[in-house]
């Protein structure tokens, strides 16, 4: 049995108290957890009702930190996993906790993989135009699924030619292009973009002029 021997508020942060037990050991929790468990000065608690008012605080603090992550952006389902799992307290609780939180979040629509997916998709084309290939790479490392991804790629009708001609034009404006810019034939690689999507770019300049 743990004895609570003092309970103090925190300065810094007037929603939270610190409670300091006989075993020399303490915890911070908010009020309102102190209130849900009835907690007072020479209260006894179990270990196991410890780990139940831990459990039931570090839910509580991580919900309200991670509804303040999504609200400032949209953010993946594995984003929002990987922000939880950086503030849990206990690795015993990460997988539970996170799941919870999730669950939730997605009821209220704060998370969603699909509609990320097409901000993102949106946002790449206008401002940072590059391949299919790699905007789909970027996808899959925010933990966007393979099928959401396909999915949003032929919703948006995003092909490669319309991306390289985007990128082209934000790079070098009005400027032609041959099969002798070596530079710019690099630059075009770099974006991920194939030699046969370069050389109809090319060849398009050349139909023009013709």
């Amino acid at each position: 049995m743990l004895v609570i021997e003092s309970i103090k508020k925190l300065q810094k942060d007037p929603s939270k108290v610190e409670l300091f037990f006989d075993d020399s050991s303490k915890i911070t929790l908010l009020l309102d957890t102190v209130a849900k468990f009835s907690l007072y000065e020479g209260r006894e608690i179990s270990q196991e009702e410890y780990k139940e008012i831990r459990n039931f605080d570090t839910k509580k603090q991580l919900r309200t930190k991670t509804l303040s992550f999504v609200t400032r952006s949209l953010k993946t389902e594995q984003q929002v996993r990987e922000y939880i799992y950086r503030h849990c307290k206990g690795e015993d609780l990460q997988d539970d906790i996170a799941d919870e939180i999730i669950e939730d979040l997605k009821d209220f629509g704060y998370i969603d993989d699909h509609e990320f997916a097409e901000v993102f998709l949106k946002s790449r084309v206008k401002n940072k135009p590059r391949s299919k290939y790699l905007l789909k790479s970027e996808m899959l490392s925010k933990g966007i699924s393979k099928e959401i991804c396909d999915e949003v790629l032929q919703e948006l009708d995003i092909n490669d030619f319309d991306l390289l001609k985007k990128l082209y034009e934000k790079k070098f404006k009005n400027e032609r292009i041959t099969f002798d810019d070596k530079k710019k034939i690099s630059f075009l690689s770099r974006k991920g973009f194939s030699w046969d999507t370069i050389s109809e770019l090319i060849n398009s300049f050349e139909e023009n002029d013709a």
